[in-house]
């Protein structure tokens, strides 16, 4: 009689045993799992947020879930949902991988073609400048002062400009570049200069 009731609580602790190393046997598959995630995750970093910000929600929504099954010691869980999970981020990172080299052809057009019209516009204002400068007496209405204090900030603006293209650092460059420009066309609006784009 004590035989048998002993029985069914053997098979209980025997089973809790299996299930505790069944449980540690998932458990390093599933902390792999989540790292390889977490690895492609951080390939898009800030990049997945800011241009595919929903796509970027929703793998982050599903990483979090997989890291609380993990907290709750549900290694099943785990390594059941991993595989889509990962896909998603891998689909992540080609995405924004597009979406960079997009980007990335946009800045170089918008480069391109700012580079090629702000030299004739500066050297356009250095030459009314220095006629100007010889002559002392400015028509009225042109602020020559005004003119020479536009030119040398947009002149130390192109400098950083091209300092910044020329070490890859193309949104910079195109950002201080376009700083420029306004600073460029000032002068000439302050000489009265008439250039194209600048009326």
């Amino acid at each position: 009689m004590q035989l048998s009731q002993r029985t069914p609580h053997f098979v209980m602790l025997s089973f809790v045993g299996l299930m505790t190393v069944a449980c540690a046997k998932n458990q390093e598959p599933a902390k792999q799992a989540l790292a390889e995630i977490d690895s492609f995750v951080k390939q898009a970093s800030t990049d997945a947020r800011r241009y595919l910000p929903e796509q970027a929600a929703m793998v982050h929504d599903k990483v979090a879930v997989l890291k609380t099954s993990f907290d709750q010691e549900d290694y099943s869980a785990v390594l059941a949902g991993s595989p889509a999970v990962l896909a998603d981020a891998k689909g992540l990172v080609a995405a924004v991988s597009v979406k960079r080299q997009e980007a990335a052809a946009g800045l170089l057009r918008e480069w391109t073609t700012l580079d090629a019209s702000l030299p004739p516009l500066v050297a356009a204002v250095r030459v009314r400048i220095d006629m100007l400068t010889k002559i002392k007496l400015p028509r009225k209405g042109i602020d020559l002062s005004r003119a020479k204090a536009s030119i040398a900030v947009g002149d130390a603006l192109w400098d950083k400009a091209e300092s910044a293209f020329e070490s890859g650092q193309l949104e910079d460059a195109v950002a201080l570049i376009k700083d420029a420009k306004p600073k460029a066309e000032a002068a000439a609006a302050a000489l009265q200069l008439t250039y194209p784009g600048t009326d």
